[in-house]
C-alpha cells in the first residue's frame, strides 16, 4: 500500500510506538536507503536516498507529510497481467503484447493523451474559483509522476492507482464537457450572488425561511466537488433568490421616487421658482429630481434606496437654501427653528395654546421687520 508522510507520522506517534517525527523520518530513509521502498515527491519517483530530492523530502517536515511512499518489487508475470486488465479496465483497449516495455509505453502514450485534459479542467476551477482544485492537482501530479518513471514505476504505479485515474479522467471529461459559456457564467453568477447580494437580502427582517433555505441549499451545491452534477438545481436557486431581491428593490425604488417627487412639487411650489433661469432651475432641483425616477442602476442597494428617502428632507432643505440664494433678495428671508420656540413635549390643551402663541410671537417679530420666515 502507499502511505502518506504525514499518515506515518500520525500512526507512529500513538501506542504502542510513541515516535517523534524525526524517528518515523529516519527510519523511512533507512528503507529507503536499503531498497525497500521508493517515494513520490512533487510528481517525482525516488528511489535512491542519496539524491538531492531524497534529502530534501526525508530531512523537512513538511515536504515528508507531502510525500508519499510504498514498497519498491520487481515486475512480475502478473503485475504485468494486472496492468494489462487495468488498462483495459481505463480505456477500454488492449494493450498489444504482455512485454514490460510494450505494457509500460502503451499506459504512457494513453495518459500522456489524458493529461491535457485534467490541465485544462484543472485550470477552469482555478480561475473561476471553483471547489475540487486540490484533489484535481493531486492527480495531476501523479499521472506526470507514472508517465514519467521507469517501466517498473510506470507499471506498479498503473496497478496501484489505476481506479483513481479512471475517476479522474473521467471527472476531467465531464468538467470540460460541462463548463463552458453559459454554465461558467451562472456559476459566477450564483458565487456574485452569494457574495454581494444574499448579505443585504438576508437582513430583511421579513424575509420568509423559505429564501434563507434556498441560499443555504445554493451554497452548500457550491461548495460541492460535484457541483457540474447540479447545474438546473443551481440556477433554478439563482433565479429566485435574485427574483426576490429586485422585487424588493423596485418596491424601494418606487418608494423612493415617490419621495422625491413629492419634494420636487414642495420646491417648485415655493413662488419665487418661477423667477430662476431654467439652467438656475436645472441646478437647485437636480438632487431632488434624480432621485425621482424609479428606474436605478444595477449596482444601487435596497439600502441606499433606503438611505435616500431617510435623507430627502435635508435634501429638500438643501435645495430650497439654494433657490433663496439665487433669488437675490436673500436679506429678507428669516429661518426660525420651531425646536427653539415650542417646547419639544405638549402633555395638555394649555401647554398647546402656550406653544402656538410662541410660535405665533416670534413669526410676527420677525414679519414686523419685513422678513419673510421660513420655518424649520
Amino acid at each position: 500500500d502507499t502511505a502518506a508522510g504525514r499518515d506515518l507520522v500520525e500512526f507512529f506517534a500513538r501506542a504502542p510506538f510513541g515516535w517523534n517525527p524525526e524517528v518515523v523520518q529516519m527510519l523511512t530513509g533507512c528503507l529507503l536507503r536499503a531498497g525497500q521502498i521508493e517515494a513520490t515527491s512533487g510528481g517525482r519517483v525516488i528511489q535512491d536516498a542519496l539524491t538531492i530530492e531524497a534529502r530534501a523530502t526525508l530531512t523537512q517536515d513538511a515536504a515528508f507529510r507531502l510525500a508519499s511512499f510504498r514498497p519498491r518489487v520487481g515486475v512480475e508475470f502478473t503485475h504485468l497481467m494486472a496492468a494489462v486488465e487495468s488498462f483495459r479496465t481505463v480505456f477500454g483497449r488492449e494493450v498489444p503484447e504482455m512485454e514490460p516495455v510494450t505494457v509500460a509505453g502503451s499506459i504512457r502514450s494513453a495518459l500522456d493523451q489524458h493529461e491535457f485534459d485534467v490541465q485544462q479542467a484543472l485550470g477552469v476551477l482555478l480561475a473561476y474559483d471553483l471547489p475540487g482544485a486540490p484533489a484535481l492537482q493531486e492527480a495531476l501530479d501523479d499521472l506526470r509522476s507514472l508517465r514519467s518513471g521507469s517501466e517498473e514505476q510506470v507499471i506498479l504505479g498503473f496497478n496501484q492507482n489505476h481506479r483513481r485515474l479512471k475517476e479522474v479522467i473521467a471527472r476531467a471529461a465531464s468538467l470540460n464537457s460541462t463548463l463552458h459559456g453559459r454554465h461558467l457564467q451562472l456559476l459566477r453568477r450564483a458565487k456574485d450572488f452569494l457574495i454581494h447580494v444574499w448579505p443585504m437580502l438576508r437582513r430583511e427582517a421579513d424575509l420568509s425561511e423559505r429564501y434563507r433555505t434556498q441560499a443555504d441549499t445554493l451554497q452548500d451545491l457550491i461548495d460541492r466537488d460535484t457541483f457540474y452534477r447540479e447545474l438546473p438545481m443551481i440556477g433554478d436557486l439563482v433565479d429566485g433568490l435574485e427574483a426576490e431581491y429586485r422585487r424588493r428593490r423596485d418596491m424601494a425604488a418606487w418608494a423612493r421616487a415617490d419621495v422625491y417627487a413629492s419634494a420636487l412639487r414642495a420646491l417648485r411650489a415655493f413662488s419665487d421658482w418661477r423667477r430662476l433661469e431654467p439652467a438656475q432651475q436645472h441646478r437647485v432641483a437636480e438632487p431632488l429630481q434624480r432621485r425621482s425616477r424609479p428606474e436605478v442602476a444595477g449596482m444601487i442597494s435596497i439600502e441606499l434606496l433606503r438611505a435616500d428617502i431617510d435623507a430627502c428632507p435635508a435634501r429638500l432643505r438643501q435645495a430650497i437654501d439654494a433657490l433663496l440664494a439665487l433669488r437675490g433678495d436673500e436679506a429678507r428671508d428669516a429661518t426660525l427653528d420651531i425646536r427653539r420656540v415650542v417646547p419639544p413635549r405638549i402633555d395638555d390643551p394649555a401647554a398647546l395654546d402656550a406653544a402656538l402663541n410662541s410660535l405665533h410671537e416670534a413669526c410676527k417679530a420677525l414679519l414686523d421687520a419685513g422678513k419673510r420666515v421660513h420655518l424649520r
